[in-house]
């Protein structure tokens, strides 16, 4: 499972109850409940703490008008061998195998399958 940040800012109080958001700069994760105080105020939690989310104002209509990103939850399997990371992966394995002068193969077996396989093929 995996967290993906929707591309479009809203307000908590626009917010679908029982979503998850990030702060507008993106360093708190929070979670929208479907209960007001009664003040008015989203009884909206962050993640972390589990402390009552108030997006650093007092009032709960400024509570309310917080910017923050939708987040959705993704119950596909990230792919750990896809894309950006994968390059990054094959650069570095070709860097350490033009070092030590081995096959790109045998460097990328020591890290999928642990450095024990590597000792005992080399024995």
């Amino acid at each position: 499972m995996r967290l993906k940040i929707k591309k479009k800012k809203t307000t908590l109080g626009k917010l679908p109850n029982g979503s998850l958001f990030l702060t507008e700069d993106k360093k708190t994760l929070g979670m929208k409940s479907e209960y007001y105080n009664k003040g008015g105020a989203s009884e909206s939690f962050i993640v972390d703490s589990g402390c009552m989310f108030w997006g650093g104002v007092t009032e709960p209509l400024d509570q309310l008008d917080t910017v923050v990103w939708e987040v959705d939850v993704i119950d596909k399997p990230v792919n750990i061998y896809a894309g950006e990371l994968n390059t990054e992966r094959i650069e570095t394995y070709t860097q350490i195998a033009g070092e030590y002068n081995v096959e790109l193969s045998t460097v990328r077996d020591i890290f999928c399958r642990g450095a024990e396989w590597g000792v005992k093929k080399s024995k």
